[in-house]
């Protein structure tokens, strides 16, 4: 009898080729030529605050929808700072304001409990 082998159905196992990746994210080089003042401002907010995540839960972790929000909150707090600073008309023309019903202690980092993470 012939031995049965994983490996031949391997091919057929997979998602039948289709690929959705591609459109999970955009090349950086792409953004930055799109949107090169706010690509500067916002990727290095972004990177920092993904590797304060890294640091304190290690690479694999997939954060709480809490931790997410509090992270979404850290990012706009500090690219509304540097907006005001490098951008002020674009800024006051963004209708970008402070938020003030998602931190009810005014805690400059956006997290109402105080913690960091």
């Amino acid at each position: 009898m012939d031995e049965y082998l994983i490996d031949n159905m391997i091919p057929y196992m997979h998602n039948g080729g289709y690929d959705f990746n591609h459109m999970l994210m955009m090349p950086e080089d792409q953004l930055e030529r799109m949107y090169p003042k706010i690509y500067y401002i916002i990727n290095p907010i972004v990177m920092k605050q993904c590797d304060i995540m890294d640091e304190a839960y290690g690479p694999d972790y997939i954060p709480t929808r809490e931790e997410l929000e509090r992270m979404i909150d850290n990012i706009m707090y500090d690219v509304e700072g540097r907006m005001k600073e490098e951008m002020p008309d674009e800024y006051e023309k963004s209708g970008m304001r402070p938020r003030s019903s998602g931190n009810p202690s005014n805690n400059p980092r956006g997290n109402p409990d105080g913690n960091h993470f």
